[in-house]
Order: C-alpha cells, then structure tokens, then sequence
C-alpha cells in the first residue's frame, strides 16, 4: 500500500493484480478496474484507460521529482505526489496546477453529438461540457475547473480528432 497525494488529496492505493492490460486496485477500500486501451495512446507519456464506463486520457507534463508529477487526465492539470509524511508547499502546489487559459481537447477521434456550453457561460468543474460519440458509446466532456467559456472550436456534427481542441476555458 502507499498514499499517494492528488492536488492535496491523499488516497490510499493498494495494487491487487494485473492481468490481460487490466490492474486491479484497491483505493481507499474501494476496488477499482483500470484497463489501458493501448490503441488511442499518442506516445508513451500519454496512456487512454477505461475505468467503468469513464474514459480518461492521461498524460505525464513534467516530472519534479522521484515522487512528484504533474499530469493532465482529461485536461485537468493535477499534482501527483508519493507522500512522504511532509506537505509540500501549498503556494508551489497551487501554482502548478490550475492556473490561466485552460485548452479543453478530444481525448479520442469520433463525431460531437450536443454541446451544452456557449461563449462566455460561467461553468462549474466536472459541469458537461460536450457529448463526443466515439465507438459507438456517448463520452461526456467534462470542465476539468470552474471558469468561463472563451473559445468553442466546435459544433453538433464536427468530426474531431484525438487532441483536437474543443474549447478553451478561462
């Protein structure tokens, strides 16, 4: 088992197994399925997994140290830290993470089916943003913070890649 700290959050994680691209974990007593869809991937800092029915495409920023990380899932931008019993700096942390104009992409190829936000609309973080069908399974965009629409690059029908920007946030 190790504590991991997410933004100042600390979850208890204990891996169980692996097997067939899967990894059974056991967060905070919770069990949880993580399976790496290896097809979407981008490079080997960015992995797509599927946890349940929630896609989330990951991707390594930078490395501060052995134990810390800063990391994007689903262009929320987080801290990731081991913890070593100390609390980092709670003005360090919060100017990694949240900070200025945030670009939101598509985290895999497919077609917009409805988008629920328009220019200059106040939005609350995890507020749905877009639907994007994609293998034939409706995937909801979700703000990754609070903040207000700036951009929409997109429209119901637009076809977009994975990485294409959706919308901007600031």
């Amino acid at each position: 088992m190790v504590d991991i700290v997410v933004n100042g959050s600390t979850f208890n994680v204990e891996k169980r197994g692996r097997s067939n691209g899967e990894i059974e974990l056991v967060v905070n007593g919770k069990p949880v399925v993580v399976n790496r869809v290896s097809s979407f991937a981008a490079d080997s800092s960015t992995q797509l997994l599927r946890i349940g029915q929630r896609l989330l495409l990951c991707k390594v920023a930078d490395q501060l140290s052995e134990d810390s990380i800063v990391t994007w899932i689903n262009d929320k931008r987080l801290l990731v830290e081991l913890s070593t019993g100390q609390e980092a700096d709670s003005r360090e942390r919060a100017s990694l993470v949240n900070t200025g104009p945030i670009s939101v992409e598509a985290p895999m190829a497919g077609r917009i089916v409805d988008v629920r936000v328009s220019l200059g609309k106040e939005v609350q973080e995890g507020q749905s943003l877009i639907i994007l069908e994609a293998m034939k399974m409706e995937n909801e965009i979700a703000a990754p913070r609070n903040g207000r629409v700036q951009e929409v690059y997109v429209h119901v029908g637009s076809v977009v890649k994975t990485g294409d920007k959706l919308l901007v946030l600031d």
